[in-house]
């Protein structure tokens, strides 16, 4: 495309779904956990999605407030 060209694009239709990256939460483990079928023990600091966090916090393998990475 030459450089005065403009490409337009047309915006995605409301039934489109668009990609996008859920925002990530770095964690430390309080207990031993697996995560697609990989173990960690405690200590270890994994990234996990809002709703991963939530359930881990409720189930007590993590502990205390993290943050989006």
């Amino acid at each position: 495309m030459p450089k005065d060209e403009v490409a337009v694009v047309a915006p995605a239709a409301s039934g489109d779904q668009v990609d996008r990256a859920a925002p990530r939460f770095e964690v430390d483990l309080i207990k031993p956990h697996t995560q697609a079928g990989i173990s960690f023990q405690s200590g270890a600091k994994i990234k996990v999605t809002a709703a991963q966090r939530t359930w881990l916090k409720a189930e007590k393998v993590i502990a205390g407030d993290t943050q989006e990475k």
